[in-house]
């Protein structure tokens, strides 16, 4: 199993840790999923390239799209 996660920049590499043996124990443990079988992958593309409701994500937040503008 695959499973890819878009996050955030910003999570520290303990944090990123955490919920890699969180997801991989909850499978296990729910599905029986061996942990051999379990791939993470986490991205964190930069926030300009995020954004939501047709604006762009910056560092002070969702800027205005340019017909809010």
């Amino acid at each position: 199993m695959i499973i890819e996660l878009a996050i955030f920049p910003g999570r520290s590499k303990e944090q990123k840790k955490m919920a890699i043996q969180l997801i991989t124990a909850k499978l296990g443990e729910k599905l029986s999923i061996a942990p051999s079988d379990i791939f993470i992958v986490m991205s964190e593309p930069p926030l300009e390239n995020w954004g939501m409701g047709g604006c762009q994500k910056g560092k002070d937040g969702f800027e205005k799209n340019d017909e809010e503008l």
